[in-house]
């Protein structure tokens, strides 16, 4: 049957048009977040004003920003009302494996946090809240998979929301305080720190031994190759692969190198669950110990006090923004009863004309962490 003839078969004994079912509603988050991501195409200009969203003033460039993101902004809003977020990541390709909605959504974050400065300034607290409290859901679900990186870049997504929100506290209705209170209450969520370090285990060392299998089964000697994987070209990363270039000279020793790194992983887990105190203490030299027990260890092992130090800034910062919340409720009194979690009593509080600013005991890269609220007249 000739394809003119076929079609017109096909056409006469078609079902009849009915009107379609309206399709279900979405269970994974990351569909909704997509549909931003997919959309946000920003000139150079552009993307300066984002990098720079505490800073730039809020003049016609920036409300047009605005106004052609509110479509990514909703589909913030609508990913942060689904508790499930899934983003298909192939755990199977190790270090080779692609995370393009961590840069997706640290730059829709800033969107976010340029959209409350704005708000803030239309007179909209409500608004800016709600955003604000979207953006920090979203961050969480950046978190919902099994990467140290996921949660740093969580860290510094939710420490951009928290400065963006502190400016504007003091503006903000009774009842978007309370909410804003009980979200930074509510249980954190997300992945852990010690899941992530159980993980890397399976996905990076345990990934490397197969991927030099295949590639040794291929053509002798090429199982170097995969020490170099996902490596920097920093001076350092290059060391650190030629140290270890040098002590796996054969390919059973590289393999056994990263066999006998699988037990380094478990106290790492072990020593990360410690308390703070606990941790500080021990880390270092256990870390040291393992390098020069095994150059793989420096090559592979993440440096867990760096990630202990931006967990421990990110747990200061949200008890710093629930700390001011208190003060803005109650009055500067309250700020007696606040607590450093990493002194020995409250927030150090100092006030000036439009706000106020609260510090910390907790220093990170030489500076005590702080929080500003409001603005100086």
């Amino acid at each position: 049957m000739r394809y003119g003839m076929l079609l017109i078969a096909l056409l006469l004994n078609a079902a009849p048009l009915t009107a379609a079912e309206p399709a279900p509603p979405t269970t994974n988050a990351a569909l909704k977040y997509w549909l931003a991501f997919a959309n946000m195409n920003y000139d150079k200009d552009q993307e300066k004003i984002i990098e720079d969203w505490n800073k730039v003033p809020l003049d016609a460039k920036v409300d047009k920003l605005l106004d052609n993101s509110r479509n990514h902004l909703r589909e913030m809003h609508r990913g942060a009302q689904i508790e499930q977020c899934d983003w298909g990541l192939d755990y199977s390709d190790g270090v080779n494996m692609l995370l393009p909605h961590l840069g997706k959504a640290r730059n829709l974050t800033r969107v976010a946090a340029l959209d409350i400065r704005r708000e803030f300034a239309r007179g909209n607290g409500r608004g800016a809240v709600q955003t604000g409290l979207d953006a920090l859901v979203m961050a969480r679900h950046v978190n919902s998979d099994y990467t140290l990186i996921s949660i740093l870049v969580r860290i510094v997504n939710e420490a951009t929301i928290f400065e963006a929100l502190a400016t504007g506290l003091p503006k903000v209705d009774a009842a978007s305080l309370t909410k804003l209170a009980a979200a930074l209450d509510a249980p954190r969520g997300g992945g852990s720190v010690v899941e992530s370090i159980k993980a890397e285990k399976e996905l990076m060392a345990r990934w490397m031994i197969r991927q030099m299998k295949e590639l040794e089964a291929r053509k002798a000697g090429s199982y170097k190759e995969v020490f170099q994987l996902g490596m920097s070209e920093s001076p350092e990363d290059k060391a650190r692969t030629q140290r270890v270039l040098d002590a796996a000279d054969t390919f059973e020793k590289a393999v056994k190198m990263i066999e006998d790194l699988m037990p380094v992983y478990d106290d790492l887990a072990k020593l990360y669950g410690l308390p703070a105190k606990e941790f500080d203490a021990q880390y270092p030299a256990y870390g040291k110990k393992a390098a020069a027990a095994n150059p793989v260890a420096a090559l592979l092992l993440p440096a867990m006090q760096n990630v202990a130090a931006a967990e421990r800034r990110n747990l200061t910062q949200r008890a710093l923004l629930r700390a001011a919340i208190t003060i803005v409720q109650g009055g500067a009194e309250k700020a007696k009863e606040t607590m450093d979690p990493f002194g020995d009593g409250p927030f150090e509080y100092r006030a000036f004309d439009g706000g106020f600013e609260l510090k910390s005991k907790f220093v990170y890269k030489g500076n005590p962490v702080t929080l500003t609220v409001g603005h100086a007249k």
